[in-house]
């Protein structure tokens, strides 16, 4: 065990990043680097290697990069005997290439989109950690391996059921590695970084979907991928030593955020107290918080969108204009069963997602 002073010195360390030619990966390889690690880039851009080796040599530790595909099997052996080769055994192991298809959902994705995605993540992922680990072992040198998870290993997605099943699978076989490679000293954990600016997510940022990212992420930002740093070097030190088949969110505060909200509107519960009250709009837009939910179809309590408990009374204390006539969503039987939830002496429960 090291001691205080060296507790996240990479020194003397080999790390190995796929995908470290640019966004996140790019970062990551920089990361160690500076914190001490010789580090390779396995990744495929010629012109992207070409850059980030020489920004790894400018930082004066030993660097390598190998063009590789992740999802040509027969290569990956090759590349990591190349390593071995030139930097000496590996120590760190960072599975971070990847892609995302957009497909639209799983009634317009292709096989081949869904093979690809898999093969990317999941199979390149599992594939590399054994490679890594069985030179791990026969060294009896101990080790890290770090995976990289996302936001949608935790949430579904309807436009990306493959990603959304290559990352949640990622959790697990990190769980997997962990307890089996536990007791040669090889911890595997992920990262799951909530939305990073990187060209994979340039497209979102100028959609309307940003605007609810923004809004679910407590920080009210996206992330920059040198935010991914601290986490990747803490992970791959001494300083997580103990710590094996863990998740780490670095997102904002995103995932731990229960309310799934439209926009950049929010609901409040106001009043003298909590049970005498109305939810109103926190931006001024309009009076009708409930309302300028509408045309998202939100209801109450029975999508479990809003929840709120019921008193007596209902309706009193909200303005006019968002008397039940005035609402803007349609009043279907689901929400008119339960509409009576909203008002004055209405008792917020939970705003839950």
């Amino acid at each position: 065990m090291a001691g205080n002073g060296s507790l996240f010195d990479l020194g003397g360390r080999v790390a190995a990043v796929t995908g470290g030619n640019r966004g996140i990966g790019r970062a990551m390889a920089l990361g160690l680097a500076r914190a001490g690690a010789s580090v390779a880039v396995l990744a495929r851009n010629a012109e992207q290697n070409q850059s980030v080796l020489a920004e790894l040599q400018a930082i004066g530790k030993p660097a390598l990069v190998v063009p590789l595909d992740v999802t040509d099997r027969s290569a990956l052996a090759p590349a990591i005997e190349k390593i071995e080769r030139s930097l000496g055994g590996i120590d760190i192991l960072v599975n971070n290439a990847g892609i995302a298809i957009l497909s639209g959902g799983v009634l317009n994705e292709t096989a081949d989109e869904w093979d690809k995605t898999i093969a990317t993540h999941l199979d390149a992922c599992f594939l590399l950690s054994q490679l890594v680990a069985r030179s791990m072992v026969k060294r009896k040198s101990g080790g890290k391996i770090i995976n990289l998870a996302s936001m949608y290993s935790i949430f579904g997605s309807g436009l990306v059921p493959s990603y959304s099943a290559a990352k949640g699978g990622i959790v697990q076989l990190t769980k997997s590695l962990a307890i089996e490679l536990a007791a040669h000293n090889i911890q595997v954990n992920a990262i799951a970084p909530g939305w990073i600016e990187t060209d994979m997510t340039a497209a979102v940022r100028t959609s309307p979907m940003n605007d609810e990212i923004i809004a679910r992420t407590p920080a009210k930002r996206f992330g920059k991928t040198e935010e991914l740093v601290g986490a990747t070097v803490f992970l791959a030190s001494h300083g997580a030593d103990f710590i094996t088949g863990v998740t780490l969110p670095v997102d904002g505060g995103f995932s731990g955020s229960g309310l799934a909200e439209s926009g950049n509107r929010r609901l409040a519960a106001i009043g003298s107290n909590a049970a005498n009250c109305y939810p109103i709009d926190l931006n001024g837009e309009n009076d009708c918080g409930v309302a300028s939910y509408g045309s998202r179809g939100v209801s109450i309590n029975s999508r479990r969108s809003l929840c709120w408990r019921m008193n007596t009374n209902p309706y009193s204390a909200l303005p006019s204009a968002c008397q039940p006539s005035a609402w803007s969503f349609p009043m279907t039987a689901s929400i008119a069963a339960e509409r009576s939830a909203v008002g004055s002496n209405c008792q917020q429960s939970s705003i839950c997602h």
